[in-house]
C-alpha cells in the first residue's frame, strides 16, 4: 500500500500512521462520504485457510461494528480487496480517525499522568469494556498502543475490539500479532493457553493502570524474554503500586491488586464494578462530582484534574441501607460501604445493558428505574454514579418506546451534569448529544 492508492475503489490512501502485529494503519479519505478515516490493513497470519480467516474476520468486525460507546473507536466498514501495491488480497477495517496520540506515546513523551487522570482514563477503558462485554465481545489485547488519548477533551478511545480474535482465532500463544507489548499485559490464564474472558481484559486493565501509576509494569521490564513475562504473570505476585509511588491511597492499591489477581474468580466482578471501585478509591465520587486531588510522587503540588468550571455541591452522599435486599457483594475493606453499594449497582447496571441489548428494552428500563431509586437514596441525586445511572435509565426509557419520556428525563440530567462536571466534560457532552437525539426522535 502506498500514498495515493485507491483501496476497494473507495478509500484514497494518504499516509501510514501506525503499525502493529496485525498489520499497518493508514490515514485515508472515504471518497464516497468525503470524510477522513483510518484503515487497518490486516495481515493474515496463517494457521488456517484464507476463506476461514475472512469469515471469522467478517463475523468479528460485524459484532465490533455494533458497539456504540464514546470510548470505543467506531467501525465504519470492512472487507477484502486487492492491495494496489502488491496485487495480493488483504483484509481491511475502516474506522473513525480518532484525534490524539496513543497512550503509549503519551506515557513516553509526557511521563506519568496525575493520579486522578490515570484513574479516570482507566475508568473510561472500563466503560468501553462494560459495553463490549455486555455484547459478548472480549478485547484480548488491552495495552497502551490500543488506546487513543484526546487531550483536548481529556478522554480516551479504545481500538481494535475483536481484532485479536478475528485474526488469531485461537488461544495459542504463537499466533501472529503476539508481540512483547501484548505479553506485558496478558492475563495468567491466557499465558497458560486458556481462553480469554471478560476477567482477562480486567487483568490487562490492571496492568495498564499499574503502568500509569508507577511507570513500571507489574511483571519484568519490557526487554525481558517472552517466556519470562509469561512465567511472572502466572507465578509471581507484583508489589503494590504504593511501594513504587508513595502516598497512593491504600484503597487504590487494593483495587489494583484485585484486578491483578492470578485467579480470574478473585478479580473484580466486571468492568462496571471496576469503574465504581476505582472512582471510590481515588475520590472521583466525592460530593463535588470532580476528581479529588491525590498527591503522589512526580505529580506536582496538585495531582488532581482541575475542577471543571461551574462545579457545585452534588448533595448528600450518605451510604444508607440498600433498598434492593440481598447480600452486598461489591468491593469491601478500604473502599467502604458506599463502594459496596456502588459496585453492586454497577453490576446490576451491566445486567440491564445485557437485557436491553438482547431485545427486552422494557425490562432493562424497569431494572434501571430500580437502580436509580436506590442510587439516589444511597449515594445522592447528583452523585457521579447516580448521574450515570440516570443517563442509562433515560436511554432505555426511550428505547422502550417512550422518546418523549426520555427527552424529559435528559433535560434535568443535562442541567445536573453541567453543575457537577462542567459544560465541556465528556459526560456532559454525551448527555447533551443524547438530549438532541431524543428531542429529534420525539418530534419535539
Amino acid at each position: 500500500m502506498n500514498p495515493g492508492d485507491m483501496l476497494d475503489n473507495r478509500y484514497r490512501i494518504s499516509r501510514r500512521i501506525g503499525a502493529g502485529g496485525f498489520g499497518a494503519v493508514w490515514e485515508a479519505t472515504d471518497t464516497r462520504l468525503n470524510r477522513p478515516v483510518a484503515i487497518k490493513v490486516i495481515t493474515h497470519g496463517g494457521g488456517e485457510d484464507a476463506e476461514t480467516a475472512a469469515a471469522r474476520f467478517a463475523q468479528e468486525a460485524t459484532l465490533a461494528g455494533g458497539l456504540n460507546n464514546p470510548h470505543i473507536v467506531t467501525i465504519h466498514d470492512y472487507g477484502q480487496a486487492l492491495d494496489p501495491a502488491t496485487g495480493l488480497t488483504v483484509l481491511f477495517l475502516v474506522m473513525e480517525l480518532a484525534p490524539g496520540r496513543s497512550l503509549s506515546a503519551v506515557l513516553h513523551d509526557d511521563g506519568l499522568p496525575p493520579v486522578p487522570r490515570a484513574v479516570e482514563w482507566t475508568r473510561q477503558v472500563c466503560d468501553a469494556l462494560r459495553d463490549a462485554h455486555a455484547a459478548g465481545i472480549v478485547h484480548r489485547d488491552i495495552k497502551p498502543e490500543n488506546i487513543v488519548v484526546d487531550e483536548r477533551r481529556d478522554a480516551i478511545k479504545v481500538l481494535d475490539f475483536g481484532i485479536a480474535t478475528a485474526v488469531g482465532g485461537s488461544s495459542q500463544l504463537t499466533q501472529t500479532g503476539m508481540v512483547i507489548g501484548t505479553f506485558l499485559y496478558m492475563a495468567p490464564e491466557r499465558c497458560l493457553g486458556k481462553p480469554a474472558g471478560p476477567a482477562s481484559d480486567l487483568y490487562s486493565v490492571g496492568c495498564l493502570l499499574y503502568r500509569m501509576l508507577t511507570g513500571h509494569h507489574p511483571v519484568a521490564s519490557p526487554d525481558a524474554e517472552a517466556v519470562t513475562l509469561l512465567y511472572q504473570h502466572v507465578n509471581e505476585a507484583p508489589v503494590p503500586p504504593s511501594s513504587r509511588r508513595p502516598n497512593l491511597p491504600p484503597a487504590l492499591d487494593s483495587v489494583v491488586m484485585r484486578m491483578l489477581a492470578k485467579d480470574p474468580a478473585e478479580r473484580l466482578g466486571d468492568a462496571g464494578e471496576a469503574m465504581a471501585a476505582l472512582a471510590e478509591a481515588a475520590g472521583l465520587g466525592a460530593a463535588t462530582g470532580t476528581a479529588a486531588a491525590v498527591t503522589g510522587a512526580g505529580a506536582g503540588t496538585t495531582a488532581g484534574i482541575p475542577a471543571q468550571p461551574g462545579a457545585t455541591s452534588a448533595g448528600p452522599t450518605s451510604a444508607g441501607p440498600a433498598s434492593g435486599g440481598g447480600p452486598v457483594t461489591g468491593v469491601t475493606g478500604a473502599t467502604g460501604r458506599t463502594g459496596s453499594v456502588r459496585a453492586r449497582l454497577s453490576h446490576l447496571s451491566g445486567e440491564a445493558e445485557t437485557i436491553g441489548r438482547r431485545g427486552d428494552p422494557a425490562r432493562a428500563r424497569d431494572l434501571c428505574r430500580d437502580i436509580v431509586e436506590e442510587a439516589e437514596t444511597s449515594l445522592g441525586y447528583r452523585h457521579r454514579t447516580t448521574l450515570e445511572f440516570r443517563h442509562q435509565y433515560a436511554r432505555w426509557t426511550g428505547e422502550a418506546g417512550d422518546p418523549e419520556g426520555a427527552r424529559q428525563m435528559f433535560v434535568p440530567l443535562l442541567e445536573d451534569c453541567e453543575k457537577v462536571f462542567g459544560a465541556e466534560h465528556y459526560d456532559t457532552r454525551s448527555t447533551r448529544t443524547a438530549l438532541q437525539e431524543w428531542t429529534t426522535r420525539a418530534g419535539a
